[in-house]
């Protein structure tokens, strides 16, 4: 089970003769919606695939199992360059997960992306001293700084794991955005199961959004609840898609199994 959420990076409509626009990742979705009113002319776009700069871009398997390396440096200062689109690809053969920390960048400006089979895992920017990330083994970091203030390059710490997300914990906005996996038993989610993840903002937000993507839950047994300054706003069973947003940075995920059947992950 998974509570996605997905970044979006270009919004495009109407005329658009000679829009251009590059990824800076290796998985890259295109969504195409219409709405039920006005026809117009048929498109057509073109792609080309752009290989990232030679001096950064990385490859990093689980033959080694866990290992640090440092960002870009752009003078013997130990100062990462303006301008950098950086693509670490971690892959494993062995292992099914991938604990990432890293250190800090400028915030707002210069970030850090973690994707996993398409997904935005994380969007990290500022001081990131000790945060960690729990993601897949097979996942792309891409970092990506402005033209504008430069830092200390950041370094990237990772470990390969078989063992299975955490339970529950504190998160704050030091991440933008992130991904929230249920405890895993060989693909599915365990019986008496009680996690539960607190919310909290240091810089002011006003809430959380929570996109949930093909959930399935026992019905009526097994429960998502969502709590706003402990009180019960939204609660969950059975099988779970869409959005809800919360009124308060002070908000509890909680995901309650009973001891019977078990469910499945998502999608």
């Amino acid at each position: 089970m998974g509570i996605t959420q997905y970044c979006v990076g270009m919004l495009l409509s109407g005329v658009l003769v000679t829009t251009t626009t590059t990824s800076y990742s290796s998985y890259v979705t295109l969504l195409f919606y219409s709405n039920a009113e006005i026809n117009f002319d048929a498109f057509s776009f073109s792609y080309a695939w752009r290989e990232s700069n030679s001096d950064c871009k990385y490859y990093i398997t689980d033959n080694d199992v866990y290992g640090t390396i440092s960002g870009p440096v752009d003078s013997s200062d130990y100062y990462y360059p303006n301008n950098a689109n950086c693509v670490y690809e971690f892959t494993s053969y062995y292992h099914s997960n991938l604990i990432l920390t890293f250190s800090q960048t400028e915030t707002n400006y210069d970030i850090i992306q973690i994707i996993s089979y398409g997904t935005t895992e994380a969007t990290l920017s500022g001081y990131l001293s000790a945060q960690t990330v729990y993601t897949t083994g097979n996942s792309n970091v891409t970092f990506i700084s402005d033209s504008s203030i430069q830092y200390e390059t950041f370094t990237i710490s990772w470990e390969f794991t078989n063992s299975p997300p955490p339970c529950g914990g504190t998160i704050d906005d030091l991440y933008n955005s992130g991904v929230i996996y249920s405890p895993d038993v060989n693909g599915l989610y365990p019986p008496n199961a009680d996690c539960t993840w607190s919310f909290f903002s240091y810089y002011g937000y006003t809430g959380v959004q929570f996109d949930f993507s093909n959930i399935y839950l026992e019905a009526y047994l097994d429960y998502i609840n969502i709590y706003e300054d402990g009180t019960l706003v939204a609660q969950y069973t059975g099988n779970v898609s869409g959005t809800f947003t919360t009124t308060s940075p002070n908000t509890t995920l909680q995901i309650i199994t009973d001891y019977s059947v078990e469910g499945l992950l998502n999608d």
